[in-house]
C-alpha cells in the first residue's frame, strides 16, 4: 500500500526534552510511523529509529522499509505524522513509558555521520547494508530516511498508555469530531480471520486522525471478533467518541530486528457507550519473514493482500 500524504506548514519545533524521554528515543529498536493518506485512511508502518534525534534542533528521524514507503521515496514534505515508541524489547532503554511523538515530516532526508556504527550495534549485519544505501541518499535504496520536526511529545508512564499522560510542546489537541459513515463501511475482510492472523503479534496499535490533524496511535486489546467486526478496548481517554476511519497494526519482531512480522488493516472505528469500540477492517495485508530472511522486507518483499472473505 503506497503512502500518499498531504502537506501542511510546520510551526516551531519542540526542543530540550527531558533525559528520560531522550533515553527512549535513543534506545528503542523499533518505532511505528503513522500517516494520513490523501484518501483519508490512517496507515501505520514499522520503522527503525536507530537513535537518530537532536534535542537542540527538535527533530527525530527513522528509516522506513522501502516496500512500506510508497511515495515516501520522493524527497520533500509529507505533512503531519506520528512516530510511536511502543516497546523497549531488544533495545537499550529501560523506561516503561509509551511515547507518542507528533510532528511535520520530510522524506528522503540524508543522514550520515556515526549512523553506520549505530546500525551495526542494533541490527543484524544483513540489515546494516540495506539501511546504508538509505542514509547515503542513493537513488535505489532499501530504506527511506524520514525526519520528523517535533510538534508535541505525549508520554504515558507505562507501555499500556494507561493513566494521565504528560505533554511537551503544543497543548493537547481537542477530541476529533466524528466522521460521516462512508458508503463502503461494510467489511471487506473477515474479522475472525484477521484476528487469527494477529496471533504471535503482541503489539496491537490503533491509529486515527486527532483533532488537530496529527495522527494518534494507541495500544489496544482485542476482546472478540464476529460478523460485526473486531471488538477492542483501549486505555481510558484514548478512544475518541463516534465513528471514524482508523488503521490497525499488529506487530512482532526479534533481537536486532530479525523476524519482523506485521499485519495491517485500514477500516472503520465505532466507539460504544460502554467504552469499548468495534473495528471493521476494509482491507488488509501482511508480512512475515523468517528470522534468517528479515532482509527481504527491506529489499522490497511483496506484500500479500488479504482475501475479502
Amino acid at each position: 500500500m503506497g503512502l500518499t500524504m498531504t502537506t501542511t506548514a510546520p510551526g516551531a519545533p519542540v526542543t530540550a526534552w527531558a533525559d528520560d524521554i531522550d533515553q527512549v528515543l535513543a534506545g528503542d529498536l523499533i518505532a511505528a510511523l503513522t500517516v494520513t493518506t490523501a484518501s483519508g485512511d490512517v496507515v501505520t508502518v514499522p520503522t527503525a529509529p536507530l537513535g537518530l534525534r537532536d534535542r537542540g534542533q527538535g527533530w527525530v528521524s527513522c528509516f522506513v522499509p522501502a516496500r512500506f514507503a510508497g511515495r515516501l521515496d520522493q524527497p520533500g514534505p509529507i505533512g503531519r505524522v506520528a512516530l510511536t515508541f511502543l516497546s523497549r524489547a531488544h533495545g537499550t532503554a529501560t523506561s516503561d513509558a509509551y511515547l507518542l511523538v507528533q510532528g511535520h515530516a520530510e522524506a528522503g532526508h540524508t543522514i550520515a555521520g556515526a549512523i553506520h556504527s549505530r546500525a551495526s550495534e542494533l541490527l543484524e549485519p544483513a540489515l546494516v547494508a540495506a539501511f546504508r544505501d538509505g542514509w547515503r541518499g542513493e537513488r535505489r535504496h532499501d530504506a527511506i530516511g524520514v525526519r520528523v520536526r517535533v510538534h508535541r511529545i505525549t508520554t504515558w508512564s507505562d507501555a499500556r498508555a494507561s493513566g494521565i499522560p504528560t505533554t511537551l510542546g503544543a497543548a493537547a489537541a481537542a477530541a476529533p469530531l466524528p466522521q460521516p459513515v462512508p458508503s463502503h463501511a461494510a467489511s471487506g475482510v473477515d474479522a475472525r480471520n484477521a484476528v487469527r492472523r494477529f496471533r504471535g503479534h503482541p503489539h496491537r496499535l490503533l491509529s486515527y486522525a486527532g483533532g488537530d490533524g496529527f495522527p494518534v496511535t494507541i495500544p489496544v486489546r482485542i476482546l472478540e471478533a464476529g460478523e460485526q467486526g473486531i471488538r477492542i478496548t483501549a486505555p481510558a481517554g484514548t478512544l475518541p467518541a463516534g465513528d471514524r476511519r482508523a488503521g490497525l497494526l499488529a506487530l512482532s519482531y526479534g533481537p536486532r530486528l530479525t523476524g519482523l512480522s506485521t499485519r495491517h488493516h485500514t477500516g472503520w472505528l465505532s466507539k460504544h457507550k460502554d467504552g469499548t469500540a468495534t473495528y471493521v477492517p476494509h482491507s488488509g495485508y501482511g508480512h512475515h519473514l523468517p528470522q534468517s530472511k528479515a532482509l527481504r522486507l527491506l529489499a522490497g518483499a511483496k506484500h500479500r493482500v488479504l482475501p475479502a472473505r
